[in-house]
Order: structure tokens, then sequence, then C-alpha cells
């Protein structure tokens, strides 16, 4: 409230005249005009619950639901007597904007309190599985649309795209596209950095159906939920333990390193190196760091070490070429 405002008093016969006008407004559906009036009474600071309530129809009526969402939550904070009514307002327009999640997290709380009215109870029990049950189905709608745009991606080669777009698929089930999915695991079209997060999405989901993927010209038949995550493995931790000494002489050196495997294992994934590789991988790795940092240092090389740096070289290209670290 401005100094001005503070100066002015709202006489008796002005409030019921904004509160009468206010009311018969809002029977004529005259929505715009009763807010407007109902505005001047708070500017005043003359509210009531039928006042709130008012503007609350107003403010949905006239598609506002984002201010009616805030003005409800400032309500419910008040935990007055009126504190449940203003709460299924508040799962009202939750529900009709379809924030079912969030609608659910508030209902399972409101129905565990003990001096919610048993009408409401019924009403809310009722709100919630209905609720449970439009998320499932706004999940499933919205994993057919990503799959969807997946294929498009796939025609049009956008890589980046594809690996999004799987990468949005944490939040939705992907079982009933396992097999669409297992497809793309065996083209060689597909960027193996997209091929991995494939195969994290159905780790994450627990799929228990065999399948099959290609990389690199291996191929080789997996079941995703006995795998570990990527980078999680324990080969990782197996080839980083060897460059114990580079990790306490020199830790920028060591965090590059650590990048480095870290992409490589992301990009073979679930191909992982045989324990017999791990001193020639960290050997690699070791030589890229001083590399890669223009620090000199004299390290013999072997043929075999060689495959590897140029592994890991080609490696860290796709990744990044694709995620952005």
């Amino acid at each position: 409230m401005n100094d001005h405002n503070e100066k002015l008093v709202m006489f008796p016969k002005w409030q019921k005249s904004l509160e009468k006008d206010s009311k018969q407004a809002i029977e004529e559906k005259r929505y715009k005009d009763a807010l407007y009036l109902l505005n001047q009474l708070i500017e005043y600071d003359k509210t009531s619950h039928d006042l709130w309530i008012g503007k609350l129809i107003c403010l949905m009526e006239l598609g506002e639901m984002e201010q009616a969402e805030d003005l409800c939550q400032d309500l419910v904070t008040k935990e007055d007597a009126f504190y449940y009514e203003y709460v299924h307002i508040y799962s009202t327009i939750l529900f009709q904007t379809g924030q079912y999640e969030l609608l659910i997290e508030l209902l399972l709380e409101i129905i565990e309190q003990d001096d919610l009215p048993e009408s409401m109870e019924q009403q809310f029990q009722q709100m919630l599985e209905v609720s449970k049950s439009l998320k499932e189905d706004k999940k499933s709608e919205q994993a057919l649309r990503y799959i969807n745009h997946l294929k498009r991606a796939v025609i049009e080669k956008d890589d980046v795209v594809q690996w999004r777009i799987i990468e949005k698929c944490k939040h939705v089930s992907i079982q009933p596209y396992v097999h669409e999915l297992q497809q793309l695991l065996v083209d060689q079209a597909i960027h193996p950095v997209v091929k991995t997060a494939i195969i994290e999405r159905f780790l994450e989901q627990q799929v228990e159906e065999e399948v099959e993927i290609s990389k690199y010209n291996q191929t080789m038949k997996i079941k995703p939920s006995e795998l570990r995550k990527v980078n999680s493995d324990y080969s990782s931790v197996n080839i980083l333990g060897l460059l114990e000494d580079v990790e306490q002489e020199n830790p920028t050196l060591f965090d590059l390193i650590k990048k480095l495997c870290q992409h490589y294992l992301y990009v073979v994934y679930p191909f992982t190196p045989n324990e017999e590789a791990y001193p020639k991988i960290s050997k690699a790795l070791e030589i890229l760091g001083y590399q890669y940092l223009q620090i000199e240092r004299t390290i013999n090389e072997q043929d075999e070490v060689n495959k590897y740096i140029i592994e890991i070289i080609e490696c860290n290209k796709e990744y990044s070429s694709i995620i952005e670290d």
C-alpha cells in the first residue's frame, strides 16, 4: 500500500457497496468487473473469507490459473478455520491444470491429518485415485510422443536430438517400447552414445528382457537389469587405481585422466575392458593426460598402449559430439 492510500479511509458505506456490487457481478458472471471491485477491497485491507473465495472464483473463471494457484498457496499457509476449504480449491486447481504429481503429494499429506473432516477425506481419496490413474495416462502419452520424436530424429540422422529424447525418457515408462529401442541398439547407424543412453534407461527401469547390442564391430546379448551402472563398474575403479601416484603428485592431471576414462567407458558401455587391459589403458590415459596439459614427460610406449590411446581419443570425440561437459 502506498502512502497515498494509507491516508485514505474506506468508509463502511463504500465498503458495503463494493461487497454488494462484487457479489452481484459474480452472480451475473461478470468476473472481470467483480475482480476489479474485490481488488479495491483488498487494497484497503478489507479482506474476508467470502472475499478470497470470490477472488478465486473470478481468477479461475478468467483462466488465470497461475494467479489462483499462488493465492491458494498463500491461503493454505494461513492454516485458519477455512484451511480445508482452501486445500480443496487448491487441489481442484492442480487437478484442472494436470499437475498430478504435485497433487498426489499434497493429497497424501492431507489424508494423513487427524482433523480432516470425514466428508472431505472421501473426496480427497477419490481425487487421489483418479489423479494416480491420470498421471500414468499422461506419462504413457508422453512416452509415445518421445518415441515418435525419436523415430523422426533417427530418420533425420540427428544424433544429438536422439540422445536428448532418450534422456527425457528418464521420466516415463519405456517398457512398452523395448522392442523398438532394441532395434536401435543393433543399428550400425546409431551413435554409440545414444546406445549407451538407451541401455541406461533399460537398466533404470529394470528391463528383464534379454537384448542385443552392437558397437564397434562387437555384438553381445545382455540383461539390462543385471548390469552395473555406467562408470560405477569396477573396471573404472581398477583402471584409475593404477594411477594413485599421479593422483597424489598432480590432482589436476588426475582429474583430466579421470574424465577421459569416464568418457571412454561411457562410449564403449556395456562392453568393458578385460582385466589384462587395465594396465595398458591406465598407461594410455596417463600419456594422453600429459599431452593434453602439455607436460613434458618421457614414457615408454608400446604398440598395444598406442591402440588404446587411439581408442580413448576417438571415444572422447564421440562423447563430446553429443554431450556437453
